[in-house]
């Protein structure tokens, strides 16, 4: 990550706003990653709403409709902070930009770099919640309905270097209800590192979040 004399001001304000290092470090993520692409067009790296316009089109064909509003979110928030800092001359509002195009039944790819970039965040944050979420996406494939619905009794851990995961799907009829799947020792090990310090909490879901089970929102949100 880029970390410039600007950038360090906005985490200093976002620091005293009380936003968490996880939040903070998604912001950073966003921005470097626009700021990324417009070298690789050759664009200046002006937040200016025809490169934000053209931004939102990039991401579209790789992310959701959520994903994409809260990247431009956070392009948005650090610009403001630019205009009020006296560093741009540009104050942009979401309602000033192109609406994020809808795409149905289209699956969308993440880059591998981009990947690594995700992964890498992640792991800087600690969460041991959120690094065996991404780690069960990556390593089985499995579905958000699939991730959220997932409970403890659907982790079968043998021993430390052998163990099964049950995913149930309930609203895909092209995907068999309970499909076990083997996972690797190294993510045997994270599921373990994960429930030495899950909250407790009356749930069985595997996923627990401050308010109780994770939704797919706050899936949606990392991600």
């Amino acid at each position: 990550r880029v970390i410039t004399h600007m950038l360090e001001k906005f985490i200093y304000e976002l620091e005293k706003q009380g936003l968490s290092k996880s939040t903070i470090d998604s912001y950073l993520f966003d921005i470097n990653q626009f700021y990324e692409w417009s070298q690789k067009k050759n664009l200046d790296n002006q937040i200016s709403k025809e490169n934000l316009n053209k931004y939102i089109l990039f991401l579209n064909s790789m992310y959701n409709e959520n994903t994409v509003l809260r990247k431009i979110k956070s392009i948005i928030r650090y610009n403001k902070f630019l205009y009020h800092s006296g560093e741009s001359i540009l104050k942009i509002e979401v309602n000033e930009i192109m609406k994020i195009p809808k795409k149905k039944g289209v699956m969308k790819i993440i880059e591998i770099n981009d990947l690594i970039r995700i992964r890498q965040v992640i792991l800087e944050c600690n969460n041991k919640r959120d690094i065996l979420i991404f780690h069960l996406i990556v390593a089985t494939g499995c579905r958000v309905s699939e991730l959220i619905n997932m409970e403890l009794d659907d982790i079968e851990i043998i021993n430390a270097s052998k163990g099964f995961i049950r995913l149930n799907n309930f609203k895909s009829s092209n995907i068999p209800k309970g499909r076990k799947i083997e996972v690797t020792e190294d993510l045997i090990k994270i599921i373990n590192e994960y429930l030495e310090v899950r909250p407790v909490n009356q749930s069985n879901k595997l996923l627990i979040g401050q308010q109780g089970p994770l939704t797919r929102d706050a899936i949606n949100k990392m991600f």
